[in-house]
């Protein structure tokens, strides 16, 4: 008799293949007709006792019908049970030369949900950025932004969502402070990890949920959905072989692209890590303002100048430095409003990008530019 083999359930619903029927019976006279063995069969997810393989075919007497199979009892939780043993078939017939048909082979179950992973950072509420713990917690794109270091320093980092730190893949990176105007700010983070698509290997977790190879076993030839369906990203697929599922052929997140209005790297966030507001308020005239070192490039601001001359002059300094100059005269005042820094260069200060309270406005590419003081 043929025999079924079943998989032990594991964290989630079990896909049975289907059973065999029973094979012929075989002629030996001189014997009584009796009846097919029991079969046995594989059972689906959800479903009752499968049905058994068919019964031997009888010669000389007549023919001798299978019994029901005994099948895996599973329910959609992933629980399981046994079915009801199969019977034999009545024989018919007189002195007849037949040999019972054995019973039909069970199926084997192959497909296991590993479960969904421990970290969930759909989970995640922003809050307002802490200094010193080397992660992005309000999630402009940014780590410990507007925070004050000692040049030369490093601290490890993390630029996406924080549960997700040093979590499989989603390894942390590195940044140094560097100097930034009269103060050392932290500089962007390096080499920080990201959540891609799970990969079947038996080595890694790739999509940083705490679980490696999670929903990998299953029956060859399935098809299934696979990756993230947000921003630019649409569900991928991917297919069974051998066992295992292979490459996912959608799905999967690019590099964020700034000032593009769209989520390239499918993490909900759109331009995120390109552009930063600071606030500027300067007591005088005449005096300079520095984009971070993550967002070393300035590309617009609306600032006020508090004196009473009708000329204003915005100008890059150099680098992250940009130079604001009321009238002719250099002395007190007072510089006010916000300066916008970008992770990518943009168009240089103008009407179109950068306001001034002023009637007159210049705009030079450098502060030799600005009304002779």
């Amino acid at each position: 008799m043929k025999h079924a083999t079943f998989a032990m359930l594991v964290a989630g619903a079990v896909l049975g293949c289907s059973g065999t029927g029973g094979d012929e019976g075989k002629t030996a006279p001189g014997r009584t007709p009796t009846g097919g063995a029991a079969g046995t069969g594989g059972g689906t997810s959800g479903d009752g006792a499968a049905a058994g393989g068919s019964g031997g075919l009888g010669s000389g007497g007549g023919s001798a019908s299978g019994g029901t199979g005994g099948g895996l009892i599973l329910d959609g939780g992933g629980t399981s049970g046994t079915g009801a043993s199969g019977t034999g078939g009545a024989a018919a017939g007189g002195t007849g030369a037949t040999d019972s048909g054995a019973g039909g082979s069970g199926g084997t179950a192959c497909a296991i949900d590993g479960g969904s992973g421990t970290v969930d950072p759909t989970q995640y509420t922003p809050t307002a950025e802490a200094c010193g713990n080397g992660l992005d917690d309000d999630q402009n794109g940014f780590v410990d932004e507007g925070c004050t270091c000692s040049v030369g320093a490093t601290q490890a980092c993390y630029s996406g969502v924080p549960p997700l730190a040093g979590v499989g893949a989603c390894a942390r990176g590195t940044q140094t402070c560097q100097i930034s105007g009269e103060f050392g700010q932290w500089g962007p983070c390096a080499g920080s990890g990201a959540p891609g698509v799970e990969v079947c290997e038996g080595a890694a977790d790739e999509n940083c949920n705490g679980l490696v190879d999670e929903s990998c076993g299953c029956c060859s030839g399935e098809v299934r959905e696979c990756g993230i369906a947000q921003g630019a990203c649409t569900l991928g697929s991917q297919t069974c072989e051998a066992g295992v599922w292979g490459a996912c052929s959608g799905g999967t997140p690019g590099t964020e692209v700034c000032n593009d209005q769209a989520d390239n790297d499918c993490d909900g966030q759109v331009d995120e890590g390109c552009v930063i507001d600071l606030t500027v308020n300067l007591d005088g005239d005449c005096l300079t303002a520095s984009c971070p070192p993550q967002a070393p490039y300035p590309i617009g601001c609306n600032v006020v100048f508090s004196g009473g001359d009708h000329r204003g002059c915005v100008a890059n300094a150099g680098g992250s430095l940009v130079y604001f100059q009321e009238g002719d005269a250099c002395g007190a005042g007072n510089v006010s409003g916000t300066l916008t820094c970008s992770s990518q260069p943009g168009a240089p200060l103008s009407a179109a990008n950068c306001a001034i309270n002023k009637s007159t406005k210049y705009y030079p590419p450098t502060p030799s530019g600005c009304p002779d003081t």
